[in-house]
């Protein structure tokens, strides 16, 4: 990322850098690093630019993801998934089109666990084409997130296929 993607100041990104190396990257994590860790996640989420975000990434959506960032009290699992839906994430259509399968085993929807909410961000929220049209300027940032938007659309519905949407819905 650059900061044509983001609001905030070199300083102030130095700083919420410097604070996860000394307050995370030590000694094993603790239970209560959970959380303080979702509040940076949040902190940086909320630097991020609408127009550096998948156009599904709606402010409400955004705005239930910090939520559950100041919520967030666990580390969780790789089983962990934001979306209430399991087929509006990526990483589920990811997986789907991976194994040719529904992951079925263990999966929990609705969380909001450290686990989620970066899987949420990496996957669902940033979108990796408009960093880069912002990156360089911007000038087809709309086209370029038009198009991202029928690609994940494309790779969600082949999933949903595959496994047939019903097995998930909530």
């Amino acid at each position: 990322m650059d900061f044509n993607a983001v609001e905030g100041t070199p300083e102030e990104w130095d700083t919420w850098r410097d604070s996860l190396k000394a307050e995370f990257l030590h000694s094993a994590s603790t239970t209560e690093d959970a959380g303080a860790f979702a509040v940076k996640l949040a902190w940086m989420g909320q630097r991020l630019k609408q127009k550096a975000l998948h156009v599904s990434w709606t402010p409400k959506v955004h705005a239930d993801w910090l939520q559950r960032c100041k919520d967030c009290t666990e580390w969780g699992s790789k089983n962990d998934y934001f979306h209430e839906n399991v087929t509006e994430s990526m990483r589920w259509a990811e997986a789907v089109m991976v194994s040719k399968s529904a992951p079925v085993s263990q999966i929990v929807a609705s969380q909001d666990t450290v686990s989620a909410l970066i899987s949420a961000l990496g996957k669902d929220a940033i979108c990796e084409a408009a960093l880069l049209e912002l990156m360089a300027g911007g000038a087809n940032i709309d086209q370029v997130r038009a198009k991202a938007a029928k690609e994940r659309e494309v790779i969600l519905n082949k999933a949903r296929r595959i496994v047939g949407e019903s097995l998930y819905d909530p």
